[in-house]
């Protein structure tokens, strides 16, 4: 079992915490298959699975969001 704001799957944790040191906020609110989002500083929301099929689905689509998102 995680602690509460962790993401169960490895890699999108390892995600998460590349957003967080990008300067997005990482919001956890499980509701459903919803786990939470990443949100840029532009206001643009990424929505993060509990458990997507394959696991590591949302670490990719954070990884480029988190890309196409690096204002400077």
């Amino acid at each position: 079992m995680t602690s509460k704001g962790r993401h169960p799957k490895p890699a999108t944790a390892a995600a998460l915490t590349s957003a967080k040191k990008e300067g997005m906020a990482v919001l956890h609110d499980q509701n459903g298959h919803r786990w939470g989002w990443v949100v840029c500083n532009c206001g643009e929301k990424l929505t993060i699975s509990c458990s997507p099929r394959p696991p590591e689905k949302d670490a990719k689509r954070t990884t480029e969001f988190i890309r196409k998102h690096k204002h400077h």
